[in-house]
């Protein structure tokens, strides 16, 4: 059973608990994190979602739900370890997107520039099935053909002004 903490409207963490798949109560959200992984290079880390998931085989950017007693840094830091097998610091992390989403969800967008090894690469069972890393053009045309899970693909213009604002740094 997945457990999350309550929050507000603005962000505010209420003496609450949200159980996953069941329904929210009126007024409540929970944090949904992404990790927008960067090489150096200018490549952009994409998984591929198990086909028993919903978006089945679709590719997309890292993310999840912050479990109970996670801030949103540190539920960033876990859905990347868990299904990259990537390891990454909270210092690591930069906000680069923070907004209320449909659903009773805050969802924060993070993105790190981190050197991306093969070996170090270790997906999760029922959750990823690959991984790749693409460059930007390639990461657009994936959108377009609907390769990527609706959406991620939706969000294709924010994603290359991540890529562009962490990269001319």
């Amino acid at each position: 059973m997945e457990l999350w903490d309550a929050y507000d409207a603005q962000g505010n963490r209420l003496d609450g608990v949200i159980e996953r798949d069941m329904p929210i109560p009126r007024g409540w959200y929970h944090i949904v994190v992404e990790v927008v992984t960067l090489t150096p290079d200018g490549r952009i880390l994409l998984t591929r979602r198990d086909p028993r998931k919903t978006f089945p085989l679709k590719w997309e950017i890292t993310g999840g739900s912050a479990l109970r007693g996670e801030d949103a840094e540190t539920g960033a830091v876990r859905e990347l370890g868990e299904e990259t097998g990537l390891s990454i610091r909270r210092d690591d992390l930069t906000l680069v997107a923070s907004f209320a989403m449909h659903g009773h969800v805050h969802f924060r967008t993070f993105a790190v520039v981190k050197d991306v090894r093969p070996d170090e690469i270790r997906l999760q069972e029922g959750e990823t099935i690959d991984w790749k890393l693409v460059r930007p053009e390639v990461f657009a045309a994936m959108c377009q053909n609907g390769d990527v899970a609706e959406p991620i693909a939706a969000r294709l213009d924010e994603y290359l002004e991540i890529h562009r604002r962490m990269l001319a740094k």
